[in-house]
């Protein structure tokens, strides 16, 4: 249930933005929203207690309709806005009339969720009242709360083996039906579902026994087969789930508490299966699947001489068509440009009329298309049900370029990545100072700064040297319990590498007993989460529907900065993966820094890794269905970052973080823009935004610079930006080195937590 009004308007269907600031400022805005709020009042009244109301209701009504008519300058407008007010006061008040009617709360919640109508005039007013006033002068909304990011612990694969439980047919369909209606298993293969029916074991429970409960974290989805259970939350009762039916979905994808309590009604028969098989089951079926394409693609003599990162890039953008047996594929004398691997099946090949050979799995035709504009000669049709991977000239050129000249420059590029190798290793080579201090005696701790999963960021000074720096200190015995041992070892070393002026600096590291200490460079701007939501010192867009987000012009310079970090973290192979504002801080000049490198993992060859971990409304879809991902999720989340900047909110936002999730799998389907959105920056996030990340702009054959060169970057000297000869949005201010004035207030913490365990496994930090 929404807690506070930017939550209640969020929940409504009615409008899910709410301009920060007016666009109509006149002297009738005070008149208006009386007027409105006095309809709305009625409304409730009317439907909800007094039925004498109607005198008064179609009195405010009036007053409203002419208040209406004199502030609308044309007769559309007019039109459009009495709509606008009409439909939301009749819908919202039809429903609170049902829900107050019904004597079941699950009918009631539903509604009330649907509607976002609460049986409190004031409330059911703002959201029904706000969307029509937004023209008039809109209440600022502020974000309170920063966005807090998730991570699924790695699993090894050495010594698992999958377990096959017995059940009967009836009980198989009953699963397979649940599998095949949720989201988290459409990406799945036949062989990957049938692997995971067979995983789940089966569980009987008798009437009262609490299957989940609130707020305990847990690891277990269930399929319901027979029974009914109650959905708890609070200690109140908000509906029930009845055969055949799944649960616990959030579960499978990360260590998530439960967000309801199940109770079951009934004796009940459930089917459950743990996260690691989940997650095994889906790591096989991704690497199982890469590794046979790849297989198939190397088969290819036009492909042989091909790296393998270009090999694994085909193979991630194949497309997969089924044939019924007796069906044309390609046809003799036709043009094409498709090219095509069996993966299932059979293929007839006929020259004039007549059988020249049969093509089984692993076979290929039609690769001529991928080099000309090929003419068939000869005929290819499925003997039997025949599965294919298909993939066309024009993909294949947008990702890697016209085959011929890419087959010229191999050698060329293989000798560039041996000498970026070495320049890397050089680098790496140089490891940051384990001296910095010699002791925390060294330093002189001002006060907390920013708080983390893992632990928090302190401002401190150096006792001889007078340098101001930021210290993260990281508790061990929180970093084993959630198995991140290897994760902030690898961000250690990841930032040692990094050498860029928008990407936070690593200048030592340090440990003792309880805890991990990474020293880096203050960035005395604080965060550009809290320039967006809480300081008001960034102009806003002049256009109505993007008044709670910032102007075009700024909007692209910190998309620039994030994108020229973007550039030189995956030079280094590295994938970011945990892109929000919260984590973009503002230096001195006002430039952004990407920092806080907990999620990144180097990838090298852009091979795939399955662990999800990243901020909700900026994972992909290949995170979300844990298909495997590289660094093409860090220009899926700059697509979004970049619409949260223009609109003040991400695209995919909701209270319920399974229908977040759910947006996102589906976001070619629902992803919307408001109206008065930059047409070239809509067509930036459509690409960036992608399903298919292997065409996603930014993993196509110029890489980065795909993303530099859109036309939404027009206007941008790269060399300059990272030169910092721009002119920023806005530019800290401060005292001395050591004003904290532009960072949150945090409580200090009371007590070191202990440590007890070895100290090993810390041993390379």
């Amino acid at each position: 249930m929404p807690t506070n009004f930017h939550q209640v308007c969020r929940r409504g269907a009615v409008h899910p933005r709410i301009p920060r600031r007016s666009a109509l400022r006149t002297s009738h805005s005070v008149l208006g929203r009386f007027s409105c709020f006095v309809v709305l009042l009625f409304a409730c009244l009317r439907v909800g207690w007094f039925p004498s109301c109607s005198f008064f209701f179609a009195l405010s009504f009036l007053a409203s309709f002419a208040f209406l008519r004199v502030c609308c300058v044309s007769s559309s407008l007019f039109l459009f806005r009495l709509v606008r007010f009409l439909f939301p006061v009749f819908v919202c008040a039809l429903r609170a009339r049902l829900a107050l009617a019904s004597r079941s709360p699950r009918i009631r919640l539903c509604l009330h969720s649907n509607a976002a109508v609460h049986l409190n005039a004031c409330r059911f007013a703002c959201v029904v009242c706000v969307p029509f006033c937004s023209t008039a002068s809109a209440p600022t909304m502020k974000k309170t709360f920063r966005r807090q990011n998730i991570a699924n612990q790695s699993y090894d694969a050495k010594g698992f083996t999958f377990k096959n439980y017995p059940k009967s047919d009836a009980s198989r369909a009953i699963i397979s039906d649940a599998l095949g209606d949720h989201f988290l298993f459409n990406g799945l293969s036949a062989e990957a579902k049938e692997q995971l029916v067979n995983a789940m074991q089966k569980a009987n429970c008798r009437k009262g026994t609490q299957i989940i409960k609130q707020g305990k974290k847990g690891d277990l989805f269930f399929v319901l087969e027979q029974g009914t259970v109650d959905v708890i939350v609070d200690k109140k009762r908000v509906g029930e789930i009845t055969a055949p039916a799944a649960f616990g979905e959030l579960a499978l994808m990360y260590h998530s508490p439960r967000a309801a309590t199940i109770l079951s009604t009934t004796d009940c028969v459930l089917w459950k299966v743990d996260r690691q098989t989940f997650q095994m089951t889906l790591t096989s079926n991704a690497s199982g699947q890469s590794v046979s394409r790849c297989e198939f693609l190397r088969k290819v003599p036009l492909l042989k001489k091909l790296s393998n990162h270009d090999i694994l890039k085909i193979a991630e953008a194949m497309g997969e068509i089924s044939v019924p047996a007796g069906n044309v594929i390609i046809r003799e004398g036709e043009e094409g440009d498709t090219f095509y691997i069996i993966a299932k099946g059979v293929v007839r090949v006929s020259k004039d009329n007549v059988e020249v050979a049969k093509l089984r799995p692993g076979n290929f035709f039609g690769e001529a298309a991928l080099q000309n504009n090929d003419v068939r000669n000869a005929t290819c049709t499925a003997d039997v049900d025949t599965v294919c991977l298909t993939l066309t000239k024009p993909e294949f050129e947008s990702m890697l370029g016209p085959l011929q000249g890419l087959i010229a420059k191999v050698d060329q590029r293989r000798n560039r990545e041996l000498k970026e190798k070495v320049e890397t290793g050089a680098r790496k080579a140089a490891p940051v100072s384990k001296k910095y201090v010699s002791s925390l005696n060294d330093l002189k701790v001002i006060r907390t700064i920013g708080t983390g999963t893992f632990g928090r960021v302190k401002l401190c000074q150096h006792k001889k040297t007078g340098e101001v720096i930021a210290m993260k200190c990281l508790h061990k015995a929180h970093i084993v319990e959630s198995q991140q041992e290897k994760n902030i070892i690898a961000e250690k070393e990841c930032m040692a590498t990094m050498h860029h002026p928008f990407v936070l600096k690593l200048l030592g590291t340090f440990q003792d007993p309880n805890q991990l200490y990474m020293f880096l460079e203050i960035v005395q701007g604080g965060e550009l989460w809290s320039l967006l939501y809480q300081k008001e010192v960034l102009a806003h867009s002049k256009t109505p529907a993007l008044a709670q987000g910032i102007r075009e012009n700024d909007a692209r310079m910190y998309a620039s900065c994030v994108t020229a970090g973007f550039a030189h973290i995956h030079e280094q192979e590295y994938s970011y993966r945990d892109l929000k504002p919260e984590n973009l801080l503002v230096d001195a000049d006002g430039y952004l820094k990407i920092a806080d490198f907990g999620f990144a993992k180097q990838l090298k060859n852009g091979i795939k890794t399955h662990t999800l971990c990243g901020t909700p409304e900026y994972l992909a879809p290949e995170l979300v269905l844990s298909k495997g991902h590289n660094w093409g999720v860090d220009y899926w989340a700059l697509g979004i970052l970049i619409y949260e900047l223009i609109c003040g909110s991400t695209p995919f936002v909701d209270p319920d973080q399974t229908r977040i999730f759910v947006k996102i799998v589906h976001s070619s389907k629902v992803l919307t823009f408001p109206p008065g959105f930059p047409r070239s920056a809509m067509d930036l996030i459509k690409n960036l935004l992608n399903v298919n990340c292997a065409l996603r702009l930014g993993m196509l054959r110029n890489g980065a610079d795909d993303v530099k060169n859109h036309s939404w970057f027009r206007g941008i000297d790269w060399a300059k930006l990272e030169g910092k000869a721009y002119k920023t949005p806005w530019k800290p201010t401060f005292s001395n080195p050591l004003d904290d004035s532009n960072f949150d207030e945090y409580e200090e913490e009371s007590a070191e937590r202990p440590y007890t365990g070895s100290q090993d496994i810390f041993r390379s930090f």
